[in-house]
C-alpha cells in the first residue's frame, strides 16, 4: 500500500485506470503552487522479498503513483490481517527505464521467506507460469497461464523486452512475481494491453537482477550507449548494400562527438557484431549496448561498401531527457507568461531531436525546465518534453508556443512528445488565480 498526496488525476483518470495505459501516469515528479489541500490516497501494488534483510522488489510506478513520490509505504505479508497496518518500508532506488524499484523494511522481520530468482533466459514459449498479486485489492490472488511470447517490445513505452503471458494480470498485480513451475521468479508482472483480454507483460528476472544490483550499489542504473540512430535492415536494403543476408542494424545517423562518431562509424554502415556476438536486429543491438558498462572498450564489426571492418568503441552513458534539456540553449528570455505557467522553453534543435531519439519530422518547442512546485510540475511536465500543440493548435517554434501560452484563459491543453510516447496534459492555472496570485 502506497500513501501519497492526491492531486487531480491525469486526464481525469484514477491511478488504477492509468495502469491500463501501461504503468500508470507516465509523468515524473512534481509539486504544485496554490494546490488544493493534499488528501491521503492509497494505492495497492505487489512485490516480493529477495533477501532476509528485508529487500523487496516491485515496480517503480507502484511507488510513484500519479507521478508523485510516495510519502510512506506499508508492506503486508501473506497471513497478516487486512486490518494490519503492515511493515513500514523506504525506497532504496528506482529506475524509470525498466520500471524496477527496490524498497527495504525499516525494521527487520523474522522468518522472512525469500523468493528464489530463476533464469529468464531459459524460458520457452508455452511454458506454464503463475502470477501472484493483489488485483483490485483481492489480496494474494494467484492466476496461471503460459508464456505467450518472449522479447516482446511495446511501442507505447521505452522499456526492457517483455515476457508476454496470458496469466491474468490486473491493476494491483504490478510488481508481483511471475513464477515458473519450479517456484522460481522469472519476471515482474508489470503491464497489460487494455485493448485485449489475457495479454499481460512481465519484466524478465535477468533484467531485474542487473537493475537491482546497480540500484543497491550505485543508487541509479547507468545504461551504455554509443550515440547512433538505427533501423532494422530489410532484405532489399541489405542487397543494395551488397550484404549476403539481412542480419545486423542499419545506421541512419551518428550524433556528433559521441562514442560512435569518435570511432568513425558513419551513416549507411551496418553493425553486424558486438564483441564477437552476432547482431540480428535493432532490439538485439540496443540490449547488447545497454548491458555494457560505461567506459568499456568494445569491438564492433561494421559492413561498409562491400567489406567488413572492426572498430573499437568506448561505451558512453546514455543521457536522460532531463540531461538533454539542460544541455539545450538557454531560453532567450523568461517572459511573464513563462513565469506564470512555470515552464521554461527553448527551440527544439536537430541535436536535441537526435539525443531525445525523436523523429526528425517532429516540430515543437523543448521544455528546457519546469519551476519546482509549480502548476506545470503538478501537471506532470518535465524537462526534456516537447510541446507540439497548445489547445489543439500546432506550435513549431518558440515564438508560436509563447504566443499560444500568452492567450487569455486559465486552461491550456498541451500535446507533448516524450521520447516514443505522445501524451495530452491539462495545464490548469485556475488554482493559481483562485489563490490570488
Amino acid at each position: 500500500r502506497v500513501s501519497q498526496p492526491q492531486m487531480q488525476p491525469y486526464g481525469g483518470m484514477a491511478p488504477d485506470d492509468l495502469f491500463k495505459f501501461f504503468f500508470g501516469n507516465p509523468f515524473g515528479d512534481g509539486g504544485g503552487v496554490a494546490r488544493p489541500r493534499p488528501r491521503e490516497a492509497q494505492a495497492l501494488g505487489s512485490g516480493f522479498v529477495i533477501n532476509s534483510d528485508g529487500l523487496i522488489v516491485t515496480n517503480t510506478h507502484v511507488v510513484r503513483m500519479s507521478g508523485h513520490n510516495a510519502d510512506s509505504i506499508s508492506v503486508r505479508f501473506i497471513g497478516e490481517s487486512e486490518k494490519s497496518t503492515g511493515w513500514e518500508a523506504t525506497v532504496l532506488g528506482t529506475d524509470e527505464s525498466t520500471d524496477v524499484a527496490v524498497i527495504k523494511l525499516k525494521k527487520k522481520k523474522p522468518d522472512l521467506r525469500v523468493a528464489p530468482l530463476g533464469d529468464s533466459a531459459k524460458l520457452k514459449v508455452g511454458e506454464w507460469v503463475v502470477a501472484i498479486g493483489n488485483p483490485y485489492g483481492h489480496t494474494h490472488s494467484v492466476t496461471k497461464g503460459i508464456v505467450s511470447a518472449l522479447g516482446r517490445s511495446l511501442e507505447e513505452v521505452d522499456r526492457a523486452d517483455f515476457i508476454q503471458t496470458d496469466a491474468s494480470i490486473n491493476p494491483g498485480n504490478s510488481g508481483g512475481p511471475l513464477f515458473n513451475l519450479y517456484g522460481e521468479v522469472v519476471g515482474i508482472n508489470t503491464a497489460i494491453d487494455a485493448r485485449a483480454q489475457g495479454i499481460g507483460f512481465a519484466i524478465p528476472v535477468n533484467t531485474v537482477k542487473s537493475v537491482v544490483k546497480q540500484l543497491i550499489e550505485k543508487g541509479e542504473v547507468v545504461l551504455g550507449w554509443i550515440g547512433v540512430e538505427m533501423s532494422e535492415l530489410s532484405p532489399q536494403v541489405a542487397r543494395s548494400l551488397g550484404m549476403p543476408d539481412a542480419d545486423g542494424v542499419l545506421i541512419q545517423g551518428v550524433i556528433p562527438d559521441e562514442p560512435a562518431d569518435k570511432a568513425g562509424i558513419k551513416p549507411y554502415d551496418v553493425i553486424t557484431q558486438v564483441n564477437g556476438k552476432k547482431i540480428t536486429g535493432s532490439r538485439d543491438f540496443a540490449n547488447s549496448v545497454k548491458s555494457l558498462s560505461v567506459g568499456t572498450v568494445t569491438k564492433i564489426r561494421i559492413f561498409r561498401e562491400g567489406k567488413s571492418y572492426d572498430t573499437s568503441v568506448t561505451i558512453g552513458k546514455r543521457k536522460s531527457a532531463q540531461e538533454v534539456a539542460r544541455g539545450a540553449p538557454q531560453p532567450r528570455s523568461l517572459n511573464k507568461t513563462e513565469k506564470r505557467t512555470g515552464v521554461y522553453l527553448s527551440e527544439l534543435t536537430s541535436a536535441a531531436k537526435r539525443q531525445l531519439q525523436l523523429d526528425p519530422a517532429v516540430k515543437g518547442v523543448l521544455v528546457h525546465g519546469v519551476v519546482p512546485d509549480s502548476l506545470a510540475a503538478e501537471a506532470g511536465l518535465m524537462a526534456g518534453d516537447v510541446i507540439t500543440e497548445v489547445n489543439r493548435k500546432p506550435v513549431a517554434n518558440l515564438a508560436q508556443a509563447q504566443a499560444a501560452l500568452s492567450n487569455k484563459g486559465d486552461n491550456f491543453l498541451l500535446k507533448i512528445q516524450r521520447r516514443t510516447a505522445s501524451m495530452i496534459v491539462l495545464l490548469d492555472l485556475s488554482q493559481q488565480n483562485s489563490a490570488g496570485e
